[in-house]
């Protein structure tokens, strides 16, 4: 087991060559955010800034857009077709794809909610982004029924369960952190399974990636 402490930081994040823009540190997308859960959505974009990323865009419904707009000074904050519950609706969906396609990372989840028409948008943009793709908190609420899409994404997922989420999406109430790793190698997926003592869990299992168009394989 690797402790992720300073040196191990140090170790894998190097100082920046100061002749360089924000075009060279890369480009997320966090598909975030409802007219009720705001604050995640912020925490999320804000997040991707902090770590040094080059361009971040949120993407979150309308109803949330004014309150996220004024709160978020660095990242693009794009408005998007919301239900009248303040979810995304599926009118969204074409506008989450065509963002996705400029994406070197995509994160879902942060404060989506729950609904039928998530659950679809989350699945095609698994099924259909060439990224890599981060799954948290209702990304992967969103899942729990349609876990073996985790076999068919264009690269191993990056999903975030605290032990509440964990045990949804395993089907396991008393799962454990060994329980998380041995879906890591089910599922072809990394599991930071978050606690007192977060644990990262990967796939050691080869299984190979699909390719996309335009996309060399992984």
């Amino acid at each position: 087991m690797t402790e992720i402490n300073q040196d191990f930081v140090d170790s894998v994040l190097h100082p920046r060559n100061p002749e360089t823009n924000k075009n060279d540190y890369g480009r997320i997308l966090c598909v975030c955010g409802s007219a009720g859960y705001r604050g995640a959505a912020y925490f999320s974009a804000q997040g991707a800034v902090r770590m040094g990323s080059g361009i971040v865009t949120l993407a979150t419904p309308e109803g949330a857009w004014p309150v996220l707009a004024v709160k978020l000074n660095e990242p693009v904050v794009r408005p998007m077709p919301q239900e009248e519950n303040g979810l995304f609706s599926m009118d969204a969906l074409s506008k989450l794809l065509a963002l996705a396609e400029k994406a070197d990372a995509l994160l879902i989840g942060c404060g989506l909610g729950r609904s039928d028409t998530l659950t679809e948008i989350v699945r095609t943009l698994l099924e259909k982004a060439k990224c890599q793709i981060v799954l948290d908190a209702d990304g992967i609420n969103s899942i729990t029924g349609h876990k073996d899409i985790l076999r068919r994404t264009a690269k191993p997922v990056v999903l975030t369960p605290h032990a509440g989420e964990f045990a949804r999406l395993s089907g396991k109430p008393d799962a454990t952190a060994a329980d998380a790793a041995q879906f890591a190698q089910d599922y072809r997926c990394i599991v930071l399974y978050k606690g007192h003592r977060t644990r990262i869990l990967p796939c050691t299992v080869r299984i190979p990636c699909r390719s996309l168009p335009d996309q060399t394989p992984s």
